[in-house]
């Protein structure tokens, strides 16, 4: 399944990063600072009780077209 997240704070990237892990074609929405570092790392999820990162790497854009 195609899916657009609206936003890449802290629940927008834990959402993609859920769904991403489901299988699923995933693009985020976001702008400035946030849309390079997604860009450049991808998606970092921090699991505090596991005492690891998993990284992701995502559709990222900054604007939305059309199609």
């Amino acid at each position: 399944m195609k899916v657009l997240v609206y936003g890449a704070g802290v629940l927008g990237s834990y959402l993609a990063h859920s769904l991403l892990r489901g299988g699923n074609n995933v693009s985020i929405l976001a702008r400035g600072r946030r849309y390079e570092q997604l860009k450049e790392d991808g998606i970092v999820i921090r699991h505090h009780f596991q005492r690891k990162n998993t990284v992701d790497a995502v559709n990222v854009i900054d604007k939305l077209q059309p199609e």
